[in-house]
């Protein structure tokens, strides 16, 4: 593609008129040949585009929902994992207890 393809392309979609848009490159020293050359290839490009069927859309975003947990589910867990983690610790505790005063209790 041209230099002037991309610039053009985006004044058609801005809704400017190609008379305009020749006008507007010719005031900045464009020569007709490429201006004429650019718009051409949009032509051929927008041809292209039409003679190719669109892939149909698919009816999600692709995006997975996933479950909200509401707040409380995460605080019931959140007092679980407490309660496991005090449980463990205890348990930590006596044997470290334990295997200090073993001789001593057997």
């Amino acid at each position: 593609m041209s230099l002037l393809s991309g610039p053009i392309k985006n004044a058609l979609e801005r809704g400017e008129s190609i008379d305009q848009i020749k006008q507007s490159f010719l005031n900045a020293s464009y020569s007709q040949e490429d201006i004429q050359t650019a718009i051409n290839e949009i032509n051929e490009w927008q041809r292209l585009q039409s003679s190719v069927p669109a892939k149909p859309e698919k009816a999600t975003s692709g995006y997975k929902v996933l479950p909200s947990i509401n707040a409380n589910a995460k605080k019931e867990n959140y007092w679980r994992y407490m309660l496991l983690g005090i449980i463990c610790l205890l348990i930590l505790i006596g044997a470290v207890v334990l295997g200090l005063y073993w001789n001593k209790l057997f």
